[in-house]
């Protein structure tokens, strides 16, 4: 799906969530909220904000102390500037698609570029929203020379280049530290009583996590996943 088209299509589950979780008590009722979502038009649900001075998504998620935000390609963001504006003026967090992954950041063994990254860090900087960095570890989008699970060597020289660079930066405010750990199916995973993925055992995320924490323990840490009630 496009990006935009992505974006103005989850304006209204988002709002729905947002304005129940504030307004529930409110002159409307639930069942007014589920019909704004499935039926009625931008304008219906525009003037209910206007009513209570709401004029984008991320001011409704802070009226509940939430962020909202959306992925954000580093080329489209350059290349598209009235999607850049849009995601800009709605998300007060960003997540990069790209930028992070092992097969951008260090292609070939020692060899870093961090292009995408200080890219997507800039642009958050500048529109004042947080960035969550995608992702140090994980299965696919690695190089061919990196085994999976990466040495825990390897991890540490990775992790002291990747994170020790934005150390101090307080737009990125999260890392995903290891990215679909849980295997796709029981067939793929190590151990069924976990689920994760073969070759890696639960000690493995936690020195995996030790390794980050040493490094920089001032940010979030996620263990980004999806799918896992389909696993062992």
């Amino acid at each position: 799906m496009d990006r935009r088209k992505f974006l103005t299509t989850a304006t209204c589950a988002s709002l729905t969530s947002l304005i129940a979780s504030k307004y529930f008590n409110s002159s409307f009722s639930a069942q007014d909220i589920d019909t704004m979502s499935l039926g009625s038009s931008f304008s219906d649900i525009g003037n209910l904000l206007k009513q209570n001075k709401i004029n984008t998504l991320k001011d409704a998620a802070r009226s509940v102390n939430k962020f909202y935000g959306t992925s954000i390609s580093e080329t489209i963001i350059e290349q598209d500037k009235t999607y850049a504006a849009l995601v800009a003026r709605e998300c007060s967090i960003a997540v990069t698609e790209g930028a992070f992954k092992w097969i951008v950041i260090q292609p070939l063994p020692g060899q870093f570029n961090f292009a995408l990254a200080d890219k997507a860090i800039n642009f958050c900087a500048r529109n004042n929203m947080k960035l969550r960095a995608h992702t140090l570890l994980w299965h696919m989008a690695r190089p061919s020379w990196l085994p999976y699970p990466a040495s825990l060597a390897d991890v540490q020289r990775h992790f002291n280049a990747v994170m020790g660079r934005y150390r101090n930066n307080t737009t990125l405010y999260s890392w995903d530290i290891v990215n679909e750990v849980i295997a796709d199916s029981p067939a793929e995973a190590e151990d069924q009583v976990y689920g994760l993925r073969k070759g890696v055992k639960p000690e493995y995320i936690r020195d995996v996590f030790q390794i980050a924490q040493s490094i920089d323990s001032s940010k979030e840490f996620v263990i980004n996943d999806y799918g896992c009630e389909d696993a062992g």
